[in-house]
């Protein structure tokens, strides 16, 4: 995954809150799962999500054992892909929906439990013609526990 290194330690931080991030993802509860962006750039941005024993999904998914299901897991680190590419893009695509439209390549390494806090880094490959190609990761204590190239669509 090509994710540059050197964006991880930058010393000018670019934080973003969670009041201005709802201005840009279309996500509502209970499906924003982006707490807050941490630094960002036009290819690249880094996400936060902290995990509470009180979300949601932990009722049914395993209440004696809970664990974060890996389909969320994934959606939370697609919601930083499409924070990235709707805030580098915003006048240009006024109106339209930018999409999920696939992930390849997808490695769910560590479990996520209550008490976690998972970052989330993406980085834009490739765009062209309103397809965009994304490589993300997901870490819990700097280990690695999704990795993924996503693709999004941008669609009238």
């Amino acid at each position: 995954m090509g994710f540059p290194t050197e964006c991880m330690n930058r010393k000018n931080k670019r934080p973003l809150s969670t009041e201005k991030l709802l201005e840009i993802l279309p996500h509502r509860y209970p499906m924003f799962l982006v707490d807050t962006i941490l630094d960002y750039e036009e290819e690249w941005a880094i996400g936060k999500k902290l995990i509470s024993m009180n979300e949601w999904y932990f009722k049914g998914h395993y209440p004696e054992n809970p664990i974060m299901p890996g389909s969320l897991l994934l959606e939370a680190l697609s919601q930083v892909g499409t924070f990235m590419i709707l805030q580098k893009n915003r006048p240009d695509i006024s109106g339209k929906n930018l999409l999920f439209a696939g992930a390849k390549s997808l490695r769910f390494l560590k479990e996520v439990k209550p008490g976690d806090e998972v970052i989330l880094y993406c980085y834009l490959e490739r765009s062209r013609m309103g397809i965009y190609t994304v490589s993300g990761r997901g870490e819990v204590s700097g280990n690695i526990c999704i990795s993924a190239e996503m693709t999004f669509a941008l669609v009238n």
